[in-house]
C-alpha cells in the first residue's frame, strides 16, 4: 500500500492498478488507496474461481477481460465499465488479443441477425442478462 500510494500522490496522470480475479479484499484497498481504475486480471494468480468481483460495490470503474461476447456481458453485468481482450500473460505476443477481438466482433454480427427467441435463448446459454443482449443487437456494440 505505500508504494501505491506514493505512486498516486506523485503522478498527475490517472492510475491504473490489478487485482485478482474474484479478490474483493484487494479491490476495496486499492480503491481506499485513491486508485483511478482497477483491472480484474488474469495474469495474476485467481482468488476465486466461481466469483468475479462484484464491480457494482465500488465507486472506483473496473476494467475486465473477455475471449468472447459471452465474457464481456458477464463482467459488464458485474459492472465493468470498460472491456478488454485477453491476451498471452508476459510474452508480448499479440495473437490472443487479435484472435479475441475478431470473435467479439463476429458474435455481435451474428448477434444481429437473431430473433427475439433466438437472442433469449443464448442468453441462457450465456449466462448473460438478456437486456444486455437485446441493447448489444440494437447498437450493434457492447453496453460500455
Amino acid at each position: 500500500p505505500k508504494m501505491i500510494k506514493e505512486i498516486v500522490n506523485s503522478v498527475s496522470i490517472p492510475v491504473m492498478a490489478k487485482c485478482r480475479i474474484g479478490h474483493f479484499v484487494e479491490a476495496q484497498i486499492l480503491q481506499e488507496l485513491g486508485i483511478d481504475c482497477i483491472d480484474e486480471s488474469e495474469v495474476l494468480t485467481v482468488a476465486d474461481e466461481g466469483n468475479h468481483v462484484n464491480k457494482a460495490k465500488f465507486k472506483v470503474p473496473f476494467v475486465c477481460g473477455c475471449r468472447n461476447l459471452a465474457e464481456a456481458l458477464r463482467r459488464i453485468a458485474e459492472g465493468a465499465a470498460m472491456i478488454r481482450t485477453k491476451g498471452e500473460a508476459g510474452t508480448g505476443n499479440v495473437v490472443e488479443a487479435v484472435r479475441h477481438i475478431r470473435t467479439l466482433h463476429k458474435e455481435i454480427k451474428q448477434l444481429q441477425t437473431m430473433d427475439d427467441d433466438e437472442v433469449f435463448t443464448l442468453a441462457k446459454e450465456m449466462g448473460a442478462p438478456l437486456s444486455l443482449l437485446q441493447q448489444t443487437k440494437r447498437d450493434g456494440k457492447l453496453p460500455v
